[in-house]
């Protein structure tokens, strides 16, 4: 505690997901300790929960290596503003949450100017590549919080002491129904496309092909446009024009439960997918240079993480030129076959009874407010 008396806490989510996280994890913080200041960066859910953010979260959302370094200025005078506040103020604890590209290299500034404790919650992807980031870890970072069972694994056998409190998704869901609801006549398509501006422009073409001529001939098929947080509804004021589409900006666990199948951008929410039993197609797309670079570095075989978890291919994955119209209307084919859907459902509910007990969010604060430093 600094000398008011008040739990000064530093947290840092550069997107959505991290936000969320982040926001469930300060209020269980704060079911134990309500004196608490709380600065950094993070979107609209931490902000509800008390934080006071340097920059909106939609200035953060930058993706690809073509596109980070046009932003390079931006982030390194956001760097020295952040390390000016933590110098300055000297928080309690750091609390760094996924944005590794960003993160990673605060952290080993913040070292070098003080003995902060930092916590880092849902681990960079190192098991997929960049290794060369686990020295960082062990010398920068404290605390690694993991979601996964086997990054676990994957950090105690290199040395590095982790935690586990199972993944934050059955937090979310324990309470809920997930029998699925929609009676009606008509199949629901969920379009997926992205969390952030650069992912849905790739995607969105090949969605408005679909919608235009899959739907037409299909006149039983509706889509329902998945829009994330701080995304604007004039981004798919094209698409909606289509008598049979219609955009929500409901999340995916509170209302995949009427949804027959979904096409889902890789990353997050393709395990929210899964959790809610609705069977999908993983898709993705970046620049060509960013793709050049990815695969020349990613380790991984798979790029969702059902299919990683799952150590072999669940659910189709279309990534760059393989997501295209052809492709996309032959594996929606597919994934309307019963016999098919109920494979996958069965390989989701598998990979359900991996992911712990649904008090993530409780025992993370709880680590992290009881923690002793060293």
């Amino acid at each position: 505690m600094n000398k008011k008396n008040k739990l000064n806490l530093f947290i840092i989510a550069g997107e959505d997901s991290g936000d969320f996280h982040g926001a469930h994890i300060i209020q269980e913080i704060k079911k134990k300790e309500k004196r608490i200041v709380l600065t950094g960066l993070g979107g609209k859910y931490l902000k509800k929960a008390g934080l006071n953010s340097f920059y909106p979260l939609k200035n953060l959302s930058v993706m690809g290596f073509w596109e980070v370094l046009k932003s390079l200025s931006f982030f390194f005078k956001l760097e020295k503003e952040l390390l000016r506040h933590i110098k300055q103020n000297r928080p309690d604890k750091i609390i760094l949450i996924d944005y590794p590209g960003f993160n990673m290299r605060l952290a080993k500034k913040i070292k070098q100017i003080t003995n902060i404790p930092i916590y880092y919650y849902i681990s960079p992807q190192l098991w997929a590549w960049k290794e060369k980031r686990l020295q960082t870890i062990k010398d920068y970072i404290d605390y690694m919080i993991v979601i996964f069972p086997f990054e676990k694994i994957w950090y105690q056998k290199r040395g590095i002491k982790v935690q586990y409190f199972g993944h934050p998704i059955l937090d979310l869901i324990k309470n809920q129904d997930l029998k699925k609801t929609n009676l009606g006549h008509k199949v629901r398509i969920a379009l997926c496309p992205g969390s952030r501006m650069q992912e849905i422009n790739k995607h969105l073409p090949v969605f408005e092909r679909l919608i235009q001529y899959y739907g037409i001939e299909n006149k039983n098929i509706e889509f329902i446009i998945y829009k994330a947080p701080g995304i604007q509804k004039q981004t798919f004021s094209q698409i909606d024009l289509y008598n049979n589409v219609t955009i929500t900006s409901n999340t995916i666990l509170k209302s995949f439960k009427s949804i027959d199948l979904a096409v889902v951008a890789s990353g997050t929410a393709t395990l929210e997918c899964a959790m809610s039993l609705t069977p999908f197609i993983t898709i993705y797309k970046m620049s060509y240079f960013s793709w050049i670079i990815t695969k020349k570095l990613v380790k991984s075989p798979f790029a969702s993480m059902v299919n990683i978890l799952a150590k072999k291919l669940i659910v189709p994955e279309l990534l760059q030129a393989n997501y295209n119209i052809k492709n996309l209307i032959k594996n929606i084919d597919l994934l309307l076959d019963p016999l098919v859907q109920d494979h996958m459902v069965r390989a989701f509910k598998n990979i359900r009874s991996q992911l712990g007990s649904g008090l993530a969010y409780e025992q993370t604060a709880e680590f992290i407010l009881n923690e002793k430093n060293n």
